[in-house]
């Protein structure tokens, strides 16, 4: 049951030494990482790999991301999901991302879509729970066009979130971004912890209560807000730099734009899988009509060779 007193009550014998258990209880979870990693490059030398664990130390980022590990099916944990994923990204690790709707305990439809609304925007998106628990793929909830309406978003998403994750491997940044970071002279933005930044354009807030109508949102610039039922279903409003009380439907995203930046969405039209992407954006959305330029990155997707050469400015 991870009792500390059992770790300390038996040894490893390592040739003439004998070892504590305690003081070598993560090397097991770091050499398999190590191991796994390794054997992936012997085995295709030249294509890119996918290895994530739950077992991992710092320094691991360089081999494998993580998953957060059991977690519960609370409206607290969507709020834990969010934290785990900014301090996983400071440690290094920025593929990272938890069970949605939770790993123990009955998910509710409320809770799937509320914690789907996170999920997106994190590199890993995974509906993920125990044996013994309520079947919690999203088609069993009902609100089947609304639960469809946010994975194509995801889709939508996935050339910016790609984009941006690529550039913060490259610049040893992060890809999940605190308040704080972004802004360091504004001692409000340092307090929030229940909104972040993905990547450089693009700010949320997700709601973590249950029966929430909306939530409490601090903005730190002027920025525009996008309430999002889908890639191409949103209201939207310009909210001056201050503290506001943002409604948001069950089926809403909130995502904010700050001015000179911009969230190019793919099209999502017969998309299934991202093979279907297509290249180029369907839409942009951004603070005002004055045209924005982003560093877009874009490679094949499957050779090691990767880079800033395959960054290229666009106009937006």
């Amino acid at each position: 049951s991870n009792d500390p007193a059992d770790y300390k009550a038996f040894y490893h014998q390592i040739g003439k030494k004998r070892v504590r258990h305690d003081k070598v209880h993560n090397i097991y979870g770091q050499k398999l990482t190590e191991a796994a990693a390794e054997g992936l490059k012997r085995a295709v030398p030249e294509e890119r790999t996918l290895l994530f664990s739950r077992s991992s130390s710092i320094g691991l980022h360089r081999e494998s991301g993580i998953w957060f590990g059991d977690n519960i099916s609370w409206f607290s944990h969507i709020l834990m999901n969010l934290k785990s994923a900014v301090n996983a990204n400071m440690a290094g690790f920025l593929y990272s991302g938890a069970d949605v709707a939770g790993f123990g305990g009955d998910a509710t439809p409320d809770l799937a879509m509320r914690w789907l609304e996170l999920g997106i925007f994190l590199p890993l998106l995974r509906n993920h729970s125990s044996r013994y628990t309520r079947e919690q793929e999203f088609f069993r909830f009902g609100m089947e066009a609304d639960f469809r309406n946010l994975l194509k978003l995801r889709y939508a998403l996935i050339p910016y979130l790609y984009s941006e994750f690529m550039k913060a491997a490259f610049s040893d940044g992060l890809f999940v971004r605190p308040r704080g970071f972004m802004y360091p002279e504004d001692a409000r933005a340092r307090r929030v912890e229940d909104q972040a930044f993905i990547g450089e354009c693009v700010m949320i807030a997700p709601v973590y209560e249950q029966n929430a109508a909306g939530r409490y949102v601090y903005v730190p610039e002027p920025m525009r807000l996008f309430r999002m039922r889908s890639a191409a279903d949103y209201d939207t409003e310009v909210l001056p730099k201050g503290e506001y009380f943002v409604e948001a439907a069950l089926n809403e995203v909130l995502v904010f734009v700050p001015k000179g930046k911009a969230l190019p969405l793919a099209g999502t039209e017969g998309v299934r899988s991202v093979r279907d992407l297509k290249p180029g954006f369907e839409r942009v959305l951004k603070y005002g009509e004055t045209p924005v330029f982003y560093e877009f990155y874009e490679d094949d997707g499957i050779s090691r060779e990767t880079g800033p050469d395959h960054i290229r400015k666009l106009k937006l």
